[in-house]
């Protein structure tokens, strides 16, 4: 399995035939099956730009597709417009992102998130100040650290949270890539 960084919000992972593609933007030229849209406007829902016959979920509630489990869950942005959190169980394997979401996490939505080993968090300021990301994490507490920048920088977000990103290309998701006692933070480059 595979975790890709396309800019923006927009991760992919890819498992065998399935690929799920999170938060589009119009410069992500990508084929998926999966797509999800957490936010309505240009930087998180551009699905055009995904080529292939897709599933787009774009409301809070649970589906499956090709045995991918999505679970969308009500937010907000730090506008307290509709934002939605996804989590997808593939192969196993808890991933959630958060889209565009822009407050701390309340007592349901953090039980409809449950154990994650790997959380896609914005960390670029603009959604998330760097203080309400890092309560963020600790209340989902995940094993991999995967910052989404938008177009804005890291740095304050790392300051924060205090750890050290390890910078890849790409994430490929083993066994042994999920540590057991600390957290990885893993900065990937866009593709």
């Amino acid at each position: 399995m595979e975790v890709k960084y396309h800019g923006g919000s927009c991760v992919s992972i890819t498992e065998g035939k399935n690929v799920v593609v999170a938060d589009p933007h119009a410069k992500a030229k990508l084929s998926g099956n999966i797509v999800t849209v957490s936010t309505d406007n240009d930087g998180h829902n551009a699905v055009d730009s995904v080529e292939g016959e897709k599933q787009i979920f774009s409301w809070p509630g649970e589906y499956e597709s090709g045995g991918i489990h999505v679970r969308g869950i009500h937010s907000a942005d730090a506008s307290g417009k509709e934002n939605i959190i996804y989590t997808y169980t593939v192969n196993g394997t808890h991933f959630c992102h958060l889209g565009n979401l822009g407050t701390k996490l309340d007592e349901e939505q953090s039980e409809k998130i449950g154990d994650i080993d790997i959380l896609f968090v914005p960390a670029d300021g603009k959604s998330l100040d760097p203080k309400t990301a890092k309560s963020v994490i600790e209340e989902i507490e995940p094993r991999v650290i995967i910052p989404v920048t938008g177009e804005g920088s890291p740095a304050a977000f790392l300051k924060e949270i205090g750890g050290k990103a390890e910078e890849e290309e790409s994430f490929k998701v083993t066994k042994a890539a999920m540590p057991d006692d600390a957290t990885r933070i893993i900065m990937l480059s866009e593709q």
